[in-house]
């Protein structure tokens, strides 16, 4: 059986109340909903995920931040290998200090870690400036998914590219009217999956934008995009293309800051398959400002 793992966080014993997450804080979860026979390990002493079965593993999750005195906004993110000397962190952001921060990673467990005495670990954290309140209204405070998939299919994950704090004072991430989002650090070597940087960005910006889908078949894809727009825009449009066509948009509205994210299921059936993610408004001109971590997966599901 693959191994999988549901999880939420409910603060059940002190309901109303708002929970903090101090900075650096991992997040402790409380109510398992479902798990695998066998196990993806979970410690709810420390917040630590442990793998002992290797494979490519699937991990979707959830913040709903209340408030929180961070300069950068709502942060939380994935650290591979934590209480190491080589750990991995995948951010999650949300744009203002009152917002969810929603994310994903795909991890992979060789055979030596899955069979080491700890297992592959990771944790989900907060990695913001200042101590985060999550919400008192909701049921669920924080979410988190875990479901392994085929360890012989394609896979590769793209981000992050930060903008927040200084940096986004001194060198915005503009974004003009059909303009690609480049990515400029990655985050697991892909297989099977080309990244260039095929278009000019604002200034010198450097990073991949195209993504070359070397294989047919069914692809899924997601991204999680932190966005400020200037000017009266009303919403924000980002575009999922495939060879120049437009495939799939999640629009942000109505106001013009916040997170965009969308998920997709693509099928190809020819090789080298172009795929983009474009800034869709329609005025020409400095438009959205991606802040925090951009995030993008891909991956082949069949």
């Amino acid at each position: 059986m693959i191994p999988y793992l549901q999880i939420e966080l409910k603060n059940d014993a002190t309901p109303g109340v708002p929970l903090i997450v101090t900075a650096g804080e991992n997040v402790i979860f409380d109510h398992v909903l479902t798990t695998s026979t066998p196990p993806i390990l979970y410690d709810s002493s420390s917040g630590i995920f442990s793998f002992k079965h290797a494979g490519v593993y699937l991990v979707n999750w959830f913040v709903a931040q209340q408030t929180g005195l961070s300069i950068d906004g709502s942060n939380f993110g994935i650290v591979i290998n934590p209480n190491t000397m080589t750990t991995t962190q995948i951010i999650g952001s949300g744009h203002v200090k009152i917002s969810p921060s929603s994310a994903f990673a795909i991890i992979t467990v060789s055979d030596e870690e899955a069979n080491s005495v700890t297992g592959k670990q990771f944790t989900l954290k907060n990695v913001s400036t200042h101590d985060a309140a999550l919400s008192e209204r909701t049921a669920v405070k924080a979410g988190l998914a875990i479901f392994g998939v085929a360890n012989d299919l394609f896979t590769c994950s793209y981000g992050n590219w930060q903008a927040s704090g200084w940096d986004k004072i001194t060198d915005p991430y503009n974004l003009n009217h059909a303009e690609a989002i480049k990515f400029n650090q990655t985050l697991l070597t892909p297989v099977g999956i080309t990244a260039t940087d095929s278009e000019n960005g604002t200034g010198n910006r450097i990073g991949n934008d195209t993504f070359i889908l070397e294989k047919t078949g069914v692809y899924k894809i997601a991204w999680e995009i932190p966005i400020e727009a200037s000017y009266a825009v009303e919403s924000v449009e980002i575009a999922l293309e495939l060879d120049n066509t437009t495939v799939y948009t999640k629009s942000y509205s109505p106001l013009p800051i916040g997170v965009v994210s969308g998920t997709a299921i693509i099928k190809t059936e020819t090789i080298n398959t172009m795929l983009k993610l474009v800034n869709y408004q329609p005025d020409d001109g400095d438009i959205i400002q991606i802040g925090n971590f951009t995030n993008l997966t891909i991956h082949q599901i069949a």
